[in-house]
């Protein structure tokens, strides 16, 4: 009977020892794998990071906003889904300005999301560097209004970034303060990236 115990728990550590193997193997190939495609894996964050790279998808539309422009004064607008490919075109670099605000700087342009404007409506655009002392009309606040959602605040003009498009090409402007029952034109996922081992 003692042999027999002892045979039953020799059997089952070395089960326990070829399981383990097995698992190592089939994460060192998944992580293998996830290197070799370039395949990102994605969460929603659930505060802003300083240095992040997030996609900004607009809830009403689920579009992204996005421009495969490089110079001054070039609009951002929403697309979606992402192409293959086209990933950096749709990154932000969520740059910490302190007391809570943050530049977003857009990764392919190296420009930053700003507006100069005041009045509900106003545009935004991409510029950069960030010219000294208007720090203020390219800083933003995120309003966390859950499950990894937020308003995007514009500091200058004390506006929401948001839109009522939901095509392809629509366009983002500023408005505020937000009116009751449209709160998901202004409301974005903060999708962080994870996982680019290359773009």
């Amino acid at each position: 009977m003692k042999n027999s115990s002892l045979y039953f728990n020799s059997r089952i550590n070395m089960a326990v020892q070829v399981m383990a193997q097995y698992l190592f193997f089939v994460m060192a190939f998944l992580t293998m794998l996830l290197c070799l495609v370039h395949i990102p894996i994605v969460s929603k964050a659930q505060t802003p990071i300083n240095n992040e790279e997030v996609f900004l998808r607009h809830l009403y539309s689920g579009k992204y906003l996005c421009s495969d422009k490089k110079s001054n004064g070039e609009n951002f607008w929403m697309w979606g889904p992402i192409p293959d490919g086209h990933e950096q075109r749709y990154i932000f670099i969520t740059q910490s300005a302190g007391n809570g605000k943050y530049y977003l700087k857009h990764k392919y342009s190296g420009k930053y999301l700003c507006s100069d404007k005041k009045d509900n409506m106003g545009n935004v655009w991409m510029w950069g560097p960030i010219p000294k002392g208007h720090e203020e009309r390219y800083a933003f606040r995120f309003e966390y209004v859950g499950d990894g959602r937020y308003y995007i605040k514009h500091v200058y003009s004390g506006k929401y970034l948001c839109s009522g498009d939901k095509d392809n090409h629509g366009r983002f402007w500023l408005f505020g303060p937000i009116p009751k029952g449209h709160e998901v034109r202004y409301t974005f996922d903060l999708i962080r990236i994870i996982g680019f081992s290359s773009l």
